[in-house]
């Protein structure tokens, strides 16, 4: 019969090399470093989150502050459900000092409701 040698002990350490110095074990800093990546992942999505929003509310301000900016955005005016805004040769920006438009028409209800205003002017602070 040949003789087998024991079963390690499980909770008793690993003997040490013939230099004396234990090894580092690896497998805590797995943790750590998954830690690391959930805490930067995180942090990625709330400045997304919070950023985003900002930067796009501070462009369309900046935009409509302009009488081009205006131009470019009020096409993008029919795009709001429910309710239809159309403006015909539109005059300064939209956000300035002086709005203006020779013809307003503001269409709700499906189409059963409308408003129309004509040489149509908006003068602000």
């Amino acid at each position: 019969m040949s003789a087998t040698p024991p079963p390690a002990d499980p909770v008793s350490p690993p003997p040490a090399p013939a230099g004396g110095v234990q090894p580092v074990p690896t497998a805590s800093k797995a943790p750590k470093a998954r830690l690391a990546l959930v805490r930067s992942l995180w942090h990625t999505v709330v400045g997304a989150a919070i950023g985003l929003p900002l930067v796009a509310a501070f462009l369309v301000w900046g935009v409509l502050h302009t009488e081009l900016g205006t131009r470019s955005l009020l096409p993008l005016l029919p795009l709001i459900p429910g309710v239809q805004i159309t403006v015909e040769q539109p005059q300064g920006p939209l956000l300035g000092s002086k709005f203006g438009a020779h013809k307003l028409r503001v269409v709700w209800h499906s189409g059963q409701a409308f408003v129309e205003i004509m040489d149509f002017e908006w003068q602000g602070a």
